[in-house]
């Protein structure tokens, strides 16, 4: 695949109507991009074809969000074995939890093994 027929579009499930939970965070427009080409040689190439330069979207908090917190349910599936930073994802999952949700939840499954 060449440069030129970059797709880095993310599919969306549907419309952000839900406001945001989170307080005071420096939200994320959906028009902010970083470009995937880093000199300007390469980025005026696709401007003089008329075409806009191939470019991700911002990852950060978004004022709109999908999912309605309150009756958001969440999964951690682990297989064992060592994965460095595990625990921080998984206590990041549980401390960004909004405080003002208060039938936040959890479960344990255990499998046993094979």
């Amino acid at each position: 695949m060449k440069d030129n027929d970059l797709d880095l579009t993310i599919p969306r499930l549907g419309e952000c109507r839900i406001p945001s939970p989170m307080d005071a965070a420096n939200f994320v427009s959906d028009e902010d991009h970083k470009l995937y080409h880093s000199t300007l040689p390469e980025i005026e190439a696709f401007l003089e074809q008329g075409k806009k330069p191939p470019h991700f979207e911002m990852a950060g908090p978004r004022e709109n969000i999908y999912f309605d917190p309150s009756k958001l349910k969440c999964g951690i599936v682990t297989c064992g074995g060592l994965c460095p930073g595990l625990n921080d994802v998984i206590r990041a999952i549980v401390l960004g939890q909004s405080p003002s949700n208060k039938s936040w939840s959890y479960w344990t499954v255990s499998m046993p093994h094979s």
